[in-house]
């Protein structure tokens, strides 16, 4: 178990507080599209060019809020100790990695292994 120190903490706040920004805006953006889409005019080729893009948008919000997620468990682990422990090893997760992805839930050769499967 590594204890989070009062910097790592605020910076995991602040990259969750930045994401949950970002998946906001991106919400709002595809309400937007979709609105001007059911609202407007245009021939049948426009409207489903534009619903291609509000599908590609949507994408990416899940992605975003996805993030969200993620970065919000890791406070969660955080705030109860288990924030930088390998949850298929129990190992340290490196602070390094952490630093480059905080909501990193396996160290790096757990990872790796994980990802060949």
């Amino acid at each position: 178990m590594t204890q989070t120190s009062t910097s790592e903490r605020a910076a995991l706040i602040a990259r969750l507080d930045k994401a949950r920004e970002a998946w906001l805006r991106q919400d709002a953006m595809v309400t937007a599209m979709r609105t001007a889409t059911e609202a407007g005019p245009g021939d049948e080729v426009d409207r489903a060019m534009v619903q291609a893009q509000v599908e590609e948008q949507l994408t990416l919000a899940a992605s975003l809020r996805q993030h969200v997620e993620d970065l919000a468990s890791a406070l969660e682990r955080a705030d109860g100790g288990g924030y930088g422990t390998c949850e298929a090893c129990g190992g340290t997760i490196p602070r390094q990695r952490l630093k480059l992805f905080p909501a990193a839930t396996r160290c790096v050769t757990c990872q790796a292994t994980f990802e060949r499967r």
